[in-house]
């Protein structure tokens, strides 16, 4: 496991006391550290059986809510090294953000990705002024 101290503070924290609140979900329900902990280690594992590379960037571009914490830390404990996602920023810097940092892997929710995909989406989108960076556009990264 890389060491990064958030993940080692978990496990610790979940040792103590296993049953203790560690957060609230998406559904409004309490999960404990251990159940926090079980969700975090088997995202992890799914991202490492997918291939995830210790060191490899990871855009995200994911809403902050109870899931995307999950995803984040799942992803550190991964090895992933995250690249936030500012869906705001122009697609000029957005491209040159993405040279730049070469991520990956993508982490996106599906209608942002889908609608940067969607041509005709991205025109309307840009007739109403709003312009999102094109995220399919995203070289060698896997989704």
């Amino acid at each position: 496991m890389p060491g990064f101290a958030l993940i080692d503070q978990l496990m610790a924290a979940s040792s103590r006391d296993p049953h203790a609140d560690a957060m609230i979900d998406a559904g409004g329900k309490a999960l404990s550290r251990e159940q926090l902990l079980q969700r975090v280690r088997a995202i992890s594992r799914g991202f490492t059986e997918s291939g995830l590379q210790p060191g490899e960037r990871v855009l995200f571009a994911v809403r902050p809510d109870a899931g995307s914490i999950l995803l984040m830390i799942a992803i550190a404990e991964a090895g992933g090294v995250l690249v936030p996602l500012d869906p705001s920023m122009g697609p000029a810097l957005f491209r040159s953000r993405m040279e730049l940092l070469a991520p990956a892997w993508v982490v996106a929710e599906s209608v942002l990705y889908s609608a940067t995909a969607n041509r005709w989406v991205m025109r309307l989108l840009c007739k109403l002024g709003i312009r999102l960076p094109r995220l399919a556009e995203v070289r060698n990264a896997r989704f």
